[in-house]
């Protein structure tokens, strides 16, 4: 794309296309992108008044989803800072000063560490609150004592402190404005360092949660269901108060 004084344009490089078949993608892709942005921006702020009220904040899982909407929120909201006003300038306010994120180095490097590290953190609170349906499910004579509103805050604080400092260095030095072109990316010199470190960031932060978060809900799920089919099995076996319906319990929890 290209400015009225005819100067080549890069940072509108993804946003205009002279096929018309890929015009109309991108523009799909933008609206779907800004529909999403302002319903999870809406429903995370509504989650967030529900788990912060007094009513909720007893409970150590409302912690990690009052941390999740809080999370998310800042994500979709690098996402609209980042990528959603850089569209809008270069269709409608060619000449404005919108485009945030390829103003300045510190905006450009800002916005781009933050998108990771919340997109990071969300990940990694689902994790947490995960293991702690599993402690729920488990070892439930012990939840309330092994899962507090205290443990919840101290473990969403960690993990927001660790993945903060371990990205912070690579994306403060290897991504920055490109002079000529005007366009925030990585910068030429370190391509190759910070997509290694990249792959390590989404592997460790993003892939191994992931992998962590299935394999614990799939013993959950395998847990809840044998109690089910057990208290199905006693109500068939032993209606009323039978002596059978004292079978222990713990056969299955164990």
């Amino acid at each position: 794309m290209t400015h009225h004084n005819g100067t080549y344009d890069a940072s509108c490089h993804g946003a205009s296309s002279d096929d018309p078949a890929v015009m109309m993608s991108i523009r799909i892709y933008f609206g779907a992108t800004l529909a999403f942005v302002l319903i999870g921006l809406v429903g995370n702020v509504l989650s967030m008044l529900v788990f912060s009220s007094r009513e909720m904040q007893g409970v150590s899982s409302n912690v990690y989803l009052l941390a999740l909407a809080a999370s998310d929120s800042c994500y979709l909201i690098s996402i609209f800072l980042s990528k959603t006003l850089t569209t809008l300038r270069c269709w409608y306010f060619v000449d404005s000063a919108l485009d945030i994120v390829n103003r300045s180095d510190v905006s450009c490097v800002l916005l781009q560490y933050l998108s990771d590290l919340f997109s990071n953190n969300s990940t990694c609170v689902i994790l947490a609150f995960t293991i702690e349906r599993a402690v729920a499910v488990f070892q439930p004579m012990r939840y309330k004592e092994l899962c507090t509103v205290c443990r919840a805050l101290c473990v969403c604080a960690l993990i927001f402190v660790v993945i903060a400092t371990s990205i912070a260095p690579y994306h403060v030095q290897y991504i920055g404005i490109w002079v000529d072109y005007s366009v925030c990316a990585i910068l030429q010199k370190h391509e190759a360092v910070f997509y290694v470190l990249y792959v390590i960031e989404m592997f460790i932060f993003r892939l191994v949660p992931v992998v962590i978060i299935a394999i614990i809900n799939a013993f959950i799920i395998h847990r809840v269901t044998s109690l089910a089919r057990y208290s199905s099995y006693v109500s068939s076996e032993c209606p009323g108060t039978g002596s059978c319906a004292v079978r222990p319990l713990m056969l299955v929890m164990n």
